[in-house]
């Protein structure tokens, strides 16, 4: 039987985002945040989602998406990709006020599952 060489998000991933210069113009700031994709959901905790709940996540081949959503705080888009053990992608958050930060992310599996 051949073993499926499909790419999985499973486990931990460290990851450090970086706000586009619009962004930074807003106060957004660089942060190292820690997705736990488990199943079909994924956890973030560090300062760009650990208010958000948890959220399903999507993907197709290499590349994924999720969104959180937070009553108070907004909506997260994190869309991305992966490849050999390293995920990069964007974060969109839009706001309850309506205003987008717009962040740039990188980096790798911590821990497998």
């Amino acid at each position: 039987m051949a073993q499926s060489t499909q790419p999985t998000l499973a486990g931990v991933w460290q990851v450090l985002a970086t706000p586009i210069e619009s962004s930074l113009e807003q106060g957004a700031t660089e942060s190292l945040q820690t997705l736990h994709f488990d199943g079909s959901m994924v956890e973030i905790r560090g300062p760009l989602g650990g208010d958000f709940p948890p959220a399903e996540f999507e993907t197709a081949g290499p590349d994924f998406r999720m969104i959180l959503r937070q009553q108070k705080l907004g909506t997260l888009l994190w869309t991305g990709q992966m490849e050999d053990g390293w995920i990069e992608g964007w974060v969109r958050w839009t706001r309850k006020d309506g205003t987008i930060l717009t962040y740039r992310f990188s980096g790798q599996r911590v821990v497998s599952d």
